[in-house]
């Protein structure tokens, strides 16, 4: 009997081991065998992680056709020449209609108040200022002789002493008088990277040997010839500076030389403009707000904030928020107001402007100004250069 459970237990035992063998046949690893030969194995990935290329572009100073593009230490900041339509009428003597006439108890209303000349060609700023580009440059101004009165910051919201959004956010809370220093480092700046040399602006001397390169908080107007807030201006410098109200406007009112259903040509000379009751680049009135708000951040759709730069439509000049986001300031006082010297035109509307259907961010309106020794979080700075 032994003999026998013994036989049979032999037999199971050979059934057993030819089942595994069929069931693991000869090369077949088990978990710690493939554990043991992946330790032993050339451990590179077969698939690595792909590397991020270097997105930093390199210095870049490019004048040539349409658009201007510079780039330094990674900042990029881009320029539009004046549309060559606009240059023809500018050498052929032509206007432009400028300003706007509201209506009296519904009387009056009319797209333009008067006709000017078309400025010279030059290279706008297709955007305000970013806060990127307004800390490169002051941090390397102060470190070169500048005194701003003023630091600067990030956009702005209702909370005067509240940052906003990042560092594409238009620059605010800066003077007029600050604007005129950072017109000078910027050219300065500029130089320093670049192969050319631009020659700067604004100066304390009528020989123009000395820049403009201190600005004070001072209330106390200065209409000495030479002090940050009458400086001389070299006429024929090709630096970067601030617009006149001209340049500005004409540029927020172009639209071509074809007619879209909607441009003025007061003049006759072939060339439309928007009438003065549009936001820049805008079909319709300030009063159609869906239509306004493709092209400008103004109280009905920006949130009690500014935003950043390129985030609407152009104009058919190429050119950004020109109505909405901040006010643009000019270098010129403001027409309207002689008998205040230290009042500088601001022009374009901002992110709080709350008039009725959008006033203020129409490209004809020009009843705002800024003191030229104050910052504010709803004003910032569009770069101008002359050719």
């Amino acid at each position: 009997m032994k003999k026998t459970v013994g036989s049979i237990q032999i037999a199971l035992l050979i059934a057993m081991l030819f089942f595994w063998g069929c069931n693991n046949p000869q090369g077949a690893l088990t978990d710690a065998d493939n554990q043991d030969q992946t330790d032993s194995e050339d451990k590179t990935p077969q698939n690595p992680e792909p590397v991020e290329p270097d997105t930093i572009e390199p210095d870049t100073f490019e004048w040539s056709g349409t658009q201007g593009k510079v780039v330094i230490n990674g900042v990029k900041v881009l320029f539009r020449r004046t549309p060559q339509a606009m240059e023809s009428a500018y050498f052929a003597g032509e206007t432009y209609p400028a300003g706007l006439k509201t209506a009296t108890n519904g009387v009056g209303k009319e797209q333009y108040r008067e006709l000017l000349d078309i400025p010279a060609p030059l290279w706008a700023g297709e955007t305000e200022v970013s806060y990127e580009l307004w800390n490169a440059v002051v941090l390397w101004a102060v470190e070169n002789g500048y005194s701003f009165a003023y630091a600067g910051q990030q956009g702005g919201n209702g909370n005067d002493d509240t940052l906003v959004g990042n560092d594409q956010h238009p620059a605010t809370m800066m003077s007029w008088r600050d604007a005129v220093l950072f017109s000078n480092a910027v050219t300065e700046w500029y130089n320093a990277f670049a192969d050319e040399s631009l020659t700067p602006v604004y100066y304390e001397d009528a020989a123009y040997t000395t820049l403009v390169k201190t600005a004070t908080a001072s209330d106390v107007y200065n209409d000495m010839p030479g002090s940050t807030d009458n400086p001389y201006v070299k006429e024929d410098a090709n630096g970067f500076r601030l617009p006149t109200i001209s340049e500005w406007e004409s540029l927020a009112r172009y639209v071509g030389e074809t007619d879209p259903g909607y441009g003025i040509d007061p003049s006759g000379s072939g060339l439309y403009w928007l009438p003065g009751f549009h936001a820049s680049g805008s079909p319709v009135e300030t009063d159609d707000a869906a239509e306004t708000g493709q092209y400008a951040w103004y109280v009905l759709n920006a949130g009690d904030e500014t935003h950043p730069v390129r985030k609407k439509k152009p104009n058919a000049a190429g050119l950004y928020d020109m109505s909405g986001n901040v006010w643009e300031m000019t270098f010129e006082q403001m027409p309207s107001q002689p008998q205040l010297p230290h009042a500088r035109q601001i022009l374009g509307g901002a992110w709080y402007s709350r008039y009725q259907d959008g006033d203020e961010i129409r490209t004809g309106y020009k009843g705002s100004g800024v003191y030229s020794y104050g910052p504010d979080r709803e004003v910032g700075i569009r770069l101008f250069r002359s050719l």
